[in-house]
């Protein structure tokens, strides 16, 4: 009816084709807005929940962080990369190792033997090119973990971003 307004009209059909589109985008949205709305009110989704709906939210100490947490970068898990474990200087044969989760601070580690706090390390992921140099760590925590075990440890120095992917 409007389209036939407009091309009755004595407008040119340059300045008749926009109103025309844009009608039609309207009218589209109006009507989708009819439809669609009623059934999102139904299942509830567009207003927020009241206080007797909501469920009651658990502490997860991840996202709100913990009183005791020392940390300053968030760690994460994944998937275990073997590495090579010698003294500070890398003099030593390396012995094998997996890194059980990562930060930009440090890694955790398994390992087949206890090693002391305040021990100094060189890690280097054992996929990494002979190119890549090694990084150190400073064992901070050493714990069993069945029949090894779980060391806590502290980049001396944040290595670059490239060897930090190396880790996982």
């Amino acid at each position: 009816m409007l389209a036939q307004f407009l091309l009755a009209s004595d407008l040119p059909w340059q300045v008749a084709t926009p109103f025309i589109g844009l009608a039609s985008a309207g009218l589209t949205l109006y009507l989708g807005r009819l439809l669609i709305r009623p059934r999102f009110e139904k299942a509830g989704t567009l207003a927020p929940p009241t206080g007797a709906d909501k469920p009651e939210e658990k502490f997860d100490p991840f996202i709100h962080g913990s009183a005791n947490e020392k940390r300053t970068a968030h760690r994460r898990r994944g998937n275990p990369v073997q590495i090579f474990i010698s003294d500070a200087e890398a003099t030593r044969p390396p012995e094998l190792g997996w890194v059980v989760d990562r930060s930009v601070g440090g890694l955790c580690l398994s390992v087949n033997a206890e090693i002391k706090p305040g021990t100094i390390l060189s890690v280097r992921a054992c996929h990494a090119p002979e190119t890549v140099g090694w990084a150190q760590i400073e064992v901070r925590s050493s714990r069993p973990e069945g029949s090894a075990w779980e060391l806590g440890c502290q980049f001396v120095r944040t290595p670059s971003w490239n060897v930090l992917l190396l880790f996982g």
